[in-house]
């Protein structure tokens, strides 16, 4: 028996709604968004994140390294960049290309030029560190 999840919108109630992630001061947040309020919500910070530098306390820890003194375990402020949706639709497109075949892992972090081929040959993808919608 096959079972569907549906998301509706924390904002509207709408239906095919997408769990976002949302860093705002010391704290990270989830909301559930339609693609048009994700898209307006990105029109509203586009002027403020378009000016922004990424955070170099962060850096480390996003790259996958460590900063001195940090274990694996405080390592809070990363956010993922993928739903889990998105991450089966890269696996499946890269074990399809010839340069990854065999070599993509079923869980775990994607490697990043797995990432940045799907990216380039899906330019519609928006993956959440982006700051501009591209739909």
């Amino acid at each position: 028996m096959a079972v569907t999840q549906i998301i509706e919108s924390d904002l509207s109630q709408a239906s095919g709604a997408t769990t976002r992630h949302i860093g705002l001061g010391n704290a990270w947040y989830e909301i559930d968004l339609t693609d048009d309020e994700y898209t307006q919500m990105c029109q509203v910070l586009d002027p403020y994140i378009s000016h922004a530098r990424p955070d170099s306390r962060l850096s480390a820890g996003a790259r996958g390294g460590r900063g001195p003194g940090r274990s694996r375990s405080d390592r809070t402020g990363e956010v993922p960049i993928t739903t889990p949706e998105q991450r089966d639709k890269i696996r499946s497109w890269a074990r399809e290309q010839p340069e990854f075949a065999g070599t993509v892992k079923d869980a775990g972090r994607i490697r990043k030029e797995i990432l940045v081929a799907y990216r380039e040959a899906h330019p519609e993808m928006r993956f959440e560190w982006e700051s501009s919608p591209s739909f």
